[in-house]
């Protein structure tokens, strides 16, 4: 998993969601329904045709039956390779700065500027340019920052590049974007690939269509959502790494 949530103190490890998958002639992506012991949550994740985004909104929806006292998010990003190393050189460029430690062994854990919203991960030590057989490449966040109330990010001598969110009480939707490109890259290369195609990122995060198709009569929008139930077996996302 590369995302992990939890509503007023329920981790999502915790809940079965309802899966709905759907296709329309310019889309087609599949939901997740939560209900988060009667706030409503939909994690919806979807390909458009002529992007190589994978474009992912998560989705409060209106009809609470309790309030919403906190919301917290976690994204994480493993740029280059996923397997233990002895050190770490993980950097987070933004439009503004480059995020992260290359210089020593800590992990530096920073507040995203509110204008900060795309985030180029990669690692500075397994870059495809000088280590081919050892790397993969860089990865690539979008992340819409309406709604969400306070964004840090931790990188550096830490497998994950770790994004926490978290979400005021009126929140009622965000999101984002991943991109990773599909055959190993230099870091350098793959930013040169993306920067002419920021704009148009940007504008599909602030207005492209998040929304769900209708579905067939008989189905509702937004699925049938669980009631909270602990899953069987052992979660595969690790404890510390939850919100």
């Amino acid at each position: 998993g590369f995302l992990s949530f939890s509503v007023n103190g329920i981790p999502d490890r915790r809940v079965e969601p309802t899966l709905v998958p759907w296709t329309c002639p310019e889309r087609a992506g599949v939901d997740a329904v939560y209900n988060m012991d009667g706030i409503g949550v939909t994690l919806r994740f979807f390909m458009v045709k002529g992007s190589d985004v994978l474009w992912g909104a998560m989705i409060i929806r209106n009809e609470r039956q309790k309030p919403l006292q906190e919301m917290k998010v976690c994204l994480w990003t493993r740029p280059s390779c996923n397997i233990k190393r002895p050190v770490w050189r993980r950097t987070v460029q933004t439009a503004k700065r480059t995020l992260g430690s290359t210089a020593t062994k800590a992990t530096v854990t920073v507040q995203a500027d509110p204008e900060e919203d795309w985030f180029f991960c990669a690692d500075e030590e397994y870059d495809v340019a000088h280590r081919p057989q050892e790397s993969q490449g860089p990865c690539f966040l979008l992340l819409a920052r309406r709604d969400i109330r306070r964004l840090t990010v931790d990188a550096g001598n830490a497998m994950d590049v770790r994004f926490d969110l978290e979400l005021g009480p009126d929140a009622q939707e965000i999101h984002f974007g991943l991109w990773e490109h599909v055959t190993p890259i230099p870091n350098q290369q793959a930013l040169d690939q993306l920067r002419p195609r920021l704009d148009e990122y940007r504008r599909w995060l602030q207005g492209g269509d998040f929304t769900r198709p209708s579905l067939p009569t008989g189905e509702e929008q937004n699925g049938t959502p669980l009631p909270a139930q602990p899953t069987r077996g052992t979660s595969p996302i690790a404890k510390e790494d939850q919100p």
